[in-house]
């Protein structure tokens, strides 16, 4: 690794750009709450402190009582419930701002210890970051992004240094990560690239494997301290059938989103990351054991992970910009081109810097602190200052901000927490909710609904009409409606 400001830039000039940088990470990230389960996640938090305990069945719906619910984000949902409690909404949006500026600034302080400190990265980072920022909402997955880059960058530390003793971090940070979000499961993967490239490098030495595969050993281990145990660890197996079975998007793969500019975009990205890193490692012409697998593992592993999922974008940016910085300032200064000598590089990062920043300054004037729509914010409002008694039919993705604003007086059908609803509890939702043969009885007399919430504009179509003439047909009359969603009761003496 290198030190070094590069030629051209003052170390003063180069501070004030990278703090224009990590300012608009801030403010990028600065967004209103509106995450569908942000909701459940903040009545956790409040349940956990209040009680002492982590909820090991669940408490939240009256179709899956007592059913097995596997909170591994429940540190996450405790940290997220005080930040609420001390700070209010807006502190916590900042809060999640935070750490997404921690995390970038760990991959961009990596990085520029690789490559000394150039504006290469900055401007790297904003093609390889910018459609994911909007990523960074109140959901546990943000703790494994920064607990993904604090890993990166402690096994680089080691990898370059050999000093063993970097590693003790991993036990602490296995531990912590275990109880915040099952995505620790990304950093068993991470562990075992590098110690495969630590077994090539020192294949001829093996007793040199003993300390660090030692704590490595130790570290995957200690992610069984936590409430749930080994299930935290195999959380992604367990939801994979419910998931399919409900059809959720975020969970689908990038290339059901290809009709949209971001996808094609982001592919487009992607492909050309994959080749040039592949070229650039395969040119160096090194022997088999001596080429860079980590760097070629981190951006090929960076780039199959949105083709899984979705929600696995956000992960290239930080798996691919120290390693694409690393190989292309390499190229460049090969060639003699180095971006500080030119004439306007200094004025047109800061430029590119300050764009980034103004359109969220702007934004933020007007920002409410929670988004409606999505959210049935008028809807829990109106149930609460009618006292309308329950029980509840609500869509799955209104489920946990009804929690949040209703629970313990109501309970819901059905919300984010998949895996809660396999089975049983799911068929009878889809059954309602599409209307197929019984949907009628299960109002009536398996859950005797009194009180059913329909998400608009979802179903302002023929599909969506045709729900609600049999809701009506029913018994039920529409007694409220706002752009997010309609509400209806029965036509009943203590509805009147």
């Amino acid at each position: 690794m290198t030190e070094g400001i590069s030629p051209k830039i003052s170390n003063r000039v180069f501070v004030i750009i990278a703090a224009i940088f990590l300012a608009a990470v801030f403010l990028l990230t600065l967004k209103p709450l509106a995450d569908y389960d942000t909701g459940y996640h903040l009545k956790t938090g409040e349940y956990i402190v209040t009680h002492k305990t982590v909820p090991l069945y669940d408490i939240f719906s009256y179709t899956a009582p007592g059913v097995r619910w596997i909170a591994h984000y429940w540190l996450s949902d405790v940290i997220f419930y005080e930040v609420d409690r001390i700070f209010g909404n807006y502190g916590l949006i900042a809060f999640v701002s935070l750490l997404a500026t921690l995390t970038y600034f760990i991959i961009l302080k990596l990085t520029w210890e690789k490559i000394g400190k150039r504006l290469l990265p900055l401007i790297l980072f904003f093609v390889f970051s910018y459609l994911t920022l909007e990523l960074w909402v109140v959901r546990p997955q943000v703790f494994t992004y920064l607990f993904t880059a604090l890993l990166i960058y402690i096994l680089e530390k080691w990898r370059h240094s050999k000093n063993d003793r970097l590693l003790y971090w991993l036990i602490p940070i296995f531990i912590v990560w275990a109880n915040m979000h099952a995505g620790v499961i990304l950093g068993f993967a991470v562990i075992g690239l590098y110690a495969a490239q630590y077994c090539l490098a020192n294949w001829h030495n093996k007793r040199l494997f003993i300390k660090p595969f030692s704590i490595f050993a130790v570290s995957i281990l200690a992610t069984l301290l936590n409430p749930n145990g080994y299930k935290t660890i195999i959380y992604g197996w367990i939801i994979a059938p419910v998931v399919k079975q409900m059809r959720i998007t975020e969970w689908e793969s990038i290339f059901s989103y290809v009709e949209k500019w971001q996808a094609k975009v982001f592919l487009v990205l992607l492909a050309a990351t994959l080749v040039f890193v592949w070229w650039a490692v395969l040119r160096r012409k090194k022997k088999f054991l001596e080429m860079d697998w980590v760097s070629l593992g981190l951006v090929t592993g960076a780039a199959i992970m949105p083709i899984i999922s979705i929600r696995h974008v956000a992960f290239f940016p930080l798996f691919s910009l120290p390693v694409v910085s690393q190989y292309l300032s390499q190229w460049l200064d090969e060639k003699d081109v180095i971006i500080e000598r030119v004439m306007f590089a200094v004025p047109l990062t800061i430029l590119i810097g300050l764009v980034l920043i103004a359109g969220p300054v702007i934004r933020l004037v007007r920002m409410p602190d929670i988004l409606t729509p999505p959210l049935p914010i008028g809807t829990a409002d109106f149930i609460l200052k009618n006292n309308i008694p329950g029980p509840i039919f609500n869509p799955e993705h209104y489920g946990g901000y009804l929690i949040w604003r209703l629970w313990p007086e109501y309970k819901v059908f059905s919300d984010g927490r998949s895996e809660i609803y396999m089975g049983t509890p799911n068929d009878d939702y889809n059954t309602i909710l599409y209307q197929y043969k019984g949907w009628e009885d299960l109002i009536n007399d398996k859950y005797k609904i009194n009180l059913i919430i329909l998400p608009y504009p979802d179903f302002a179509n023929n599909a969506g009409l045709k729900l609600v003439e049999g809701i009506h047909k029913l018994g039920f009359v529409t007694v409220y409606y706002d752009d997010t969603a309609l509400v209806f009761v029965r036509d009943s003496i203590q509805n009147k």
